[in-house]
């Protein structure tokens, strides 16, 4: 692949000489792709079939019953291997320095990301392979339309692992995930202790990613491909991952489609109708907020610790991610994240506000401040429907009352941040909030009017409304005083005055 010899430079610069750009994908490559049998729910599906295969087979060996009759000789037979995971990994091994060309093309997009949801989950080798394969180039696959698809999805497959014991399987019966692992069952060598191997482990292939792109945060912030990724990949340094709710998704949570619900608020009722005077082919309801679809769900989703269901691959907690997280939070807000001393320093309203409206800097922002108030490590919330989960994630409970209170517009409380705590620090960063004028006066010189400008904005609102959401009791209180956002106390001698002129009027 070609590189240029100087790696920094304006975002979106056209030249090509800014950043790391790579060549257009092979021909023959893309060929051998498309020829590929990659269909998702079909591999996953033999997945589960070789291992209840193996599990069935693993049960009637360590308890069988003399009453039972006794097996078939087909039972007892070495279940196939899954044919697409399979050909999935020998195609990873094959574009392993191609990733970042095919990533760049319509058709080969595709196909690394399914390349990345069939066999990331169960191979760390394949997980270790794909992102090696975008290191360097993660400013330009930043702002690429289809680059950008890929290194999210590269990112959420290779920080999880699925479950591999089967969900039919009982409590009693099940194994770890070392003697149920897929590719110990097929007998392909999937070790990351391989110290012979060039290729560097998970980890540090994402701190070098985190390092790659922290110095243009700024800027992809505003981008509307470049923030996903951002998002992204503040999720994996503080470890979680968006997820939708399922009374959100269309098709009842299988297809990962928000549906016009989402977008237009839970108090619509009946089928969404299309305009007529605007035709587009293949128009998603989720284009019609503007900005992407995904770029307005920052509100919605819910974020899930990776290790809730799934078996995580990297240490969230690690030093290296919380530096890498501290420094994206300087970039972004420009405050230092982490830090033990408080500060109390106010900046007059600038840049950051700007971002806050901004379309897309505005739900990156809401999702640092979430993200950031589950690492508080508290949650006020005593919602029955939902409950903090012991890594500090979102979980939700009851589906279908979910679905009621969301369409009657009533909000689930979110989990508030705790004072002192570096959520709070960014919320009084984007307020622009004096702590010293607050003591001493109980004055505001600049919360008063950002808090009006956020209010009228509308990314801005939905930023405000996070940081209400988030906020505790007495800040809360703080932040309606500042804004005149309480009622306004008249006197009685006014009152009487306005009465006596209405009657007049009368």
């Amino acid at each position: 692949m070609t590189t240029s010899h100087d790696n920094k430079g304006d975002i979106g610069g056209g030249d090509g000489n800014d950043y790391n750009r790579p060549r257009r994908p092979n021909a023959d490559t893309l060929s051998y792709l498309r020829s590929l049998p990659l269909h998702e729910p079909t591999a996953h599906a033999e997945v589960s079939t070789f291992l209840n295969h193996h599990n069935n087979n693993n049960n009637n060996e360590t308890s069988p019953s003399s009453s039972d009759p006794p097996s078939s000789p087909s039972s007892s037979e070495p279940a196939e291997p899954p044919q697409i995971l399979t050909a999935s990994l020998a195609a990873i091994n094959e574009i392993h320095h191609e990733i970042a060309s095919l990533a760049g093309d319509e058709y080969g997009s595709q196909i690394v990301e399914s390349l990345a949801r069939i066999a990331g989950p169960y191979s760390t080798r394949a997980a270790r392979i794909l992102v090696d394969g975008i290191v360097g180039y993660m400013v330009h696959l930043s702002t690429h339309r289809y680059g950008s698809h890929v290194v999210q999805t590269i990112l959420q497959s290779a920080i999880t692992v699925m479950n591999n014991t089967s969900s039919s399987t009982s409590s009693t019966s099940s194994t770890t995930a070392e003697d149920t692992s897929v590719m110990r069952l097929m007998e392909l060598e999937d070790d990351d202790d391989n110290d012979d191997d060039e290729l560097p482990q998970l980890q540090e292939l994402i701190i070098t990613l985190i390092t790659e792109i922290t110095p243009y945060a700024k800027e992809l912030a505003e981008h509307i491909c470049g923030s996903h990724v951002i998002r992204t990949l503040i999720c994996v340094l503080g470890g979680l991952r968006e997820v939708v709710p399922s009374h959100l998704i269309k098709g009842g949570g299988n297809t990962g489609v928000p549906t016009m619900m989402m977008v237009a608020g839970g108090s619509r009722r009946g089928k969404v109708k299309k305009k007529k005077k605007k035709k587009r082919k293949g128009s998603n309801p989720m284009d019609i907020a503007g900005g992407g679809g995904a770029t307005n769900t920052a509100s919605y989703t819910m974020l899930k610790p990776i290790g809730s269901d799934t078996h995580a691959r990297i240490d969230s907690s690690a030093v290296e991610f919380q530096k890498g997280l501290a420094s994206m939070v300087h970039t972004l807000s420009g405050f230092h994240c982490c830090s033990r001393k408080f500060q109390t320093k106010v900046v007059p309203p600038g840049e950051l506000q700007r971002l806050a409206c901004h379309p897309s800097a505005g739900p990156l922002l809401i999702l640092l401040l979430r993200v950031l108030t589950l690492q508080s490590k508290t949650s006020s919330s005593t919602s029955s429907k939902k409950r903090s989960s012991p890594s500090g994630g979102e979980q939700q409970v009851d589906t279908e009352s979910s679905m009621a209170d969301f369409r009657l517009g009533i909000a689930e409380p979110s989990p508030q941040f705790q004072p002192n705590s570096d959520a709070e620090r960014l919320a009084k960063r984007i307020l622009c909030w004096d702590d010293d004028d607050m003591t001493k006066n109980g004055t505001q010189p600049y919360a008063g009017d950002v808090i009006y400008g956020l209010s009228g904005e509308m990314r801005g609102s939905r930023l405000l409304e996070c940081i209400l959401h988030s906020s505790h009791d007495a800040f809360f209180h703080s932040i309606a005083c500042a804004g005149g956002l309480l009622l306004r106390q008249t006197n009685k001698q006014d009152d009487e005055n306005e009465i006596e002129d209405a009657i007049n009027d009368y």
